[in-house]
């Protein structure tokens, strides 16, 4: 745990939360070393059997630490920032040398304190406040502005806490306390990052803190463009309209020029769609000035099934068989009222 004895949660929550972090540190690090010895005695365990199958083990190690190295040590294009079950915890799936990856994030939550007067233990390094000199908005004055940073976790548990303190009468005003997430990390890594150098490495299955990705411009790393951008992935549209007992899913593989879709109703006499009539409405659409437009030679498949769950496993395995056809990076577009929750969930 931390040096000392733990402070009051409730009397002093500031002097708590600074002693909790030295904990969740040591915590964290004792964890890691735990996992290090753990792998490193799987691989002496299997030096026993042979100086050549250590040797084989270690070449695959070195193949997998080559390969997150080369992640580490090279820009990222972002192409999604998705949130998690747990608070302050995202996904980025990026773009790193035509390959996409999926990346932990840990996003803190940070506002700004802005006080009559000075918070002499701050100023000291003895509290979670960090004085910063920045202008709050409206150009309003701030002789003592404070940054506060700490985890959604450490913020979500200490509401109350965390209230009273902004209730406190020294307390002028407090900003930036409410911006997403997600919107926040967008801020601060814009469409291109690379890792910082202290951290280049880690491997990217432990993830890493907003404030240990550099954001770098498009002019240094250039963003889905020729030569490692959007051509490298491909694309798929996932649409899905309807009430609980009808419904409609379509599919649209541009790359297969392959469409399937799906219409969910009870009545199963009664067949409205038929793939000429699908493929006419794709020719229709389609760009006549392109002859190269997906559209015009577009393969349409039409199902009717009776309940929503066979259109899920319907699709499930239409997308199996993408995958088995299609290789490397593709990126889903899903539009409906369920969005990725549909993805994820089925």
């Amino acid at each position: 745990g931390g040096d000392g004895d733990m402070p009051n949660r409730t009397e002093d929550y500031a002097g708590w939360l600074v002693f909790m972090k030295i904990k969740w540190k040591k915590e964290a690090e004792r964890r890691k070393r735990s996992r290090l010895e753990l792998e490193s005695g799987d691989i002496g365990g299997r030096a026993g059997a042979g100086a050549s199958r250590m040797g084989a083990g270690q070449s695959v190690g070195a193949f997998f630490r080559q390969n997150e190295a080369a992640i580490t040590h090279s820009h990222w294009q972002v192409v999604q920032i998705a949130p998690t079950n747990t608070p302050g915890h995202f996904t980025v799936w990026a773009l790193v040398n035509n390959a996409l990856y999926s990346i932990p994030l840990r996003v803190p939550r940070r506002f700004y304190i802005s006080l009559q007067q000075p918070d002499y233990d701050a100023d000291c390094g003895r509290s979670a406040r960090q004085r910063v000199h920045l202008t709050p908005p409206h150009s309003q004055p701030a002789l003592n502005l404070y940054q506060v940073e700490i985890s959604e976790e450490e913020m979500l548990e200490g509401t109350q806490e965390m209230a009273a303190q902004m209730a406190n009468q020294n307390v002028v005003a407090v900003y930036e306390s409410k911006i997403p997430l997600a919107f926040q990390a967008l801020l601060s890594m814009g469409c291109t990052v690379q890792v910082a150098k202290h951290t280049q490495q880690r491997s990217i299955k432990e993830g890493f803190s907003l404030d240990e990705l550099e954001m770098k411009s498009t002019v240094e790393c250039p963003y889905l463009q020729q030569g490692g951008g959007a051509e490298s992935f491909r694309h798929l549209l996932i649409y899905h309209s309807g009430t609980d007992t009808r419904g409609v899913y379509a599919l649209f593989m541009p790359s297969l020029s392959h469409c399937l879709l799906l219409i969910v109703s009870p009545f199963t006499g009664v067949k409205d769609v038929s793939p000429p009539l699908l493929a006419r409405w794709f020719t229709e659409a389609a760009n006549p000035k392109d002859p190269g437009d997906v559209l015009k030679s577009m393969q349409c498949e039409v199902e009717y099934v009776t309940k929503e769950s066979e259109a899920y496993k319907r699709l499930q395995k239409e997308l199996d068989l993408y995958r088995s056809k299609q290789r490397g990076p593709s990126v889903a577009l899903t539009e409906g009222p369920h969005s990725g929750a549909l993805l994820q969930t089925h």
